[in-house]
């Protein structure tokens, strides 16, 4: 998110003859809302949507951080039927209370409710 700080000059410069390139403000804020408000929800329908019925598989990994924080990696494995090929997809990162079978396990029920899939 650092390098949004930096985005605005880099449209600026790349689109030198674009309105809205010439106007555009955006920091780390900014870029973190729409990332969470817009682009996140947006995403999250269109998952759903292309789920729909389908049968899908979920990927795990349990990693610690650079701080010492235990997070576990879903990843979501369907048959998108607009792509009509396998897709494989990131679906969350939640933070795991604890790191035994009932916190992974829980953790994963969870991420899969918040997505709602």
């Amino acid at each position: 998110m650092n390098t949004t700080d930096h985005l605005g000059e880099a449209c600026k410069r790349i689109f030198q003859d674009s309105k809205v390139a010439s106007n555009i403000k955006i920091h780390r804020t900014k870029c973190t809302n729409v990332i969470k408000n817009v682009l996140a929800p947006h995403f999250e329908n269109s998952l759903r949507e292309d789920i729909a019925e389908q049968k899908y598989s979920v990927l795990i990994d349990e990693s610690t951080d650079i701080s010492v924080v235990k997070v576990l990696g879903i990843v979501i494995r369907y048959f998108s039927k607009s792509n009509g090929e396998m897709v494989s997809t990131f679906l969350t990162l939640p933070e795991l209370e604890q790191c035994n079978a009932e916190g992974i396990a829980s953790a994963l029920l969870e991420g899969l409710r918040c997505v709602r899939v």
